[in-house]
């Protein structure tokens, strides 16, 4: 999904780790306000990519890692909402950043959530073994 519509016809800018999780949690919002579940069984397949887009990789160095967790970034990518120049200078903030994993971790718990109201398994998304997250050690998530 774009993170910026630049003005004057430039075509969007698709440089952003977080827009297509955000989305994820739009169509969760708009579930919980008015039980359309139509809506969510229209929207699933969409859903489903983005997620498998996150653990397969994208553009920009975006991709679940063996740990579960997202990274992001590379070169002078500017992949979260940090995306500052300062006096010219671009600070990169690759690796996992905590917001972007805080929106993913949030993902596969709408996926598993929202799976009753289709054909899909939850458990794909975060059931018995964690199955979405990957290997996580213990602790790493979830406090324990």
């Amino acid at each position: 999904f774009p993170s910026l519509f630049p003005e004057g016809g430039e075509e969007p800018r698709y440089n952003t780790a977080d827009a297509a999780l955000l989305l994820l949690h739009c169509v969760w919002i708009y579930y919980g306000r008015t039980g359309d579940a139509g809506f969510v069984r229209r929207a699933w397949p969409v859903m489903e990519r983005i997620i498998a887009a996150y653990r397969q990789g994208t553009r920009h160095a975006i991709r679940m890692e063996p740990d579960g967790l997202i990274s992001a970034g590379e070169g002078l990518d500017q992949v979260t909402w940090m995306d500052v120049c300062a006096e010219g200078h671009l600070p990169p903030r690759h690796g996992k950043p905590v917001e972007i994993n805080a929106h993913w971790y949030n993902a596969l718990r709408m996926m598993e959530e929202l799976s009753a109201l289709t054909a899909a398994d939850g458990r794909e998304y975060y059931g018995p073994g964690r199955a979405g997250l990957g290997e996580l050690q213990p602790g790493v998530l979830d406090g324990g």
